[in-house]
């Protein structure tokens, strides 16, 4: 093969195979989930490691 057909023939791979034409995918979630707040996580917390600095190890 000289170089024109080996350059041909790339640009024609290149433009069947779809190349940088991809789509990103679409995120499909079950639409009877509710959304979960978080509920006062920094106050859990901070009562969490409150206690464990009271206690002796």
């Amino acid at each position: 093969m000289d170089e024109k057909q080996l350059q041909k023939l790339i640009r024609k791979n290149m433009e069947g195979s779809g190349h940088g034409k991809k789509k990103p995918p679409v995120n499909q979630y079950d639409s009877t989930l509710t959304n979960h707040e978080v509920e006062n996580v920094d106050g859990d917390r901070s009562k969490f490691f409150d206690d464990m600095k009271k206690r002796e190890f």
